[in-house]
């Protein structure tokens, strides 16, 4: 069963309480990513080291927010820091998740279809700061943030994208927090401008009632699409981005263009046509509910 929580406070108060109320979750993650990494415990610790380095410059409060997971679920803090750079470790190529954004209606949605292992594991965090704003994301126990949306009305997709090379940005799932933390479209553009490149994978970030954006990032490279008022979808390539991803190509390319039709054809933009369009099975080797 899916866990639900509610935590808010300071950094340190919404840490310590993610890592108390799911330790026994947190473990098992960090197992499942341990045996996926492959990488000496030496080199985990030195990778995690670096990691916050960068969080520590860009987003000093999920710092603390982090290092308080780590006694909250007594685990070491390096394994906390890598489980928030999973992305930036794995480096794979990677056919999973496909995103849609109707911007006349602010209705946001995608699928993720992750691991097998880590289907019993995800937990839906419910986090109010001292500050008042409030998010929502469905993520992996021990890291901050994914996917979800936020009381500024800001909601938030992720579709991971291969990397070509070690990745030296700020984790994509620190930015992907910072999105939830945005206090208006606006802010989101300004938080992901001060982040940078060094990651990969492609953000979708739609507002109530202002339109969104469409992020990629490719290693050193980035590029933005700002979505006005046509439905949006993404998969596991890049739309704006010219790269190798031969891969996931046909899958993603296959799973864009069912979405790309099937929102085209609705006659409705709201939540029932988004749940069609992501369960929809049609395709026989690529669909888009995989």
């Amino acid at each position: 069963m899916t866990r639900h929580i509610e935590i808010g406070g300071t950094p340190s108060e919404i840490g310590l309480a993610h890592g108390q109320q799911l330790a026994a979750e947190i473990a098992s993650t960090i197992a499942i990513y341990s045996s996926s990494f492959n990488l000496a415990e030496d080199r985990i610790v030195s990778e995690a080291a670096s990691f916050s380095e960068r969080i520590a410059a860009h987003a000093p409060a999920l710092g603390e927010e982090i290092d308080a997971i780590a006694r909250g679920a007594d685990q070491p803090a390096h394994w906390i820091y890598a489980l928030k750079a999973r992305s930036e470790l794995m480096a794979a190529s990677v056919g999973e998740c496909t995103a849609v954004f109707f911007p006349e209606s602010g209705v946001i949605g995608q699928t993720w279809d992750w691991m097998e292992q880590l289907e019993p594991l995800f937990a839906v965090l419910t986090i109010q700061s001292d500050t008042g704003h409030k998010l929502i994301t469905v993520t992996e126990p021990g890291i901050v943030g994914k996917i979800g949306l936020s009381s500024a009305g800001i909601g938030v997709c992720l579709n991971f994208m291969g990397a070509p090379a070690r990745q030296m940005g700020v984790p994509i799932h620190i930015v992907l927090r910072e999105m939830l933390a945005a206090g208006s479209l606006a802010d989101a553009r300004r938080r992901m401008d001060d982040m940078g490149a060094g990651r990969s994978g492609h953000i979708l970030v739609g507002s109530a009632d202002q339109g969104g954006f469409s992020q990629e990032f490719v290693g050193d490279l980035a590029s933005r699409t700002d979505i006005d008022r046509q439905p949006f979808a993404h998969t596991n390539h890049c739309l704006q981005l010219t790269v190798n991803e031969e891969e996931v190509r046909a899958n993603s390319e296959a799973r864009l263009t069912t979405a790309e039709e099937l929102v085209g054809q609705a006659a409705a933009a709201d939540l029932d046509t988004v749940k069609r369009v992501l369960n929809d099975a049609s395709h026989p080797t690529d669909p888009i509910r995989r």
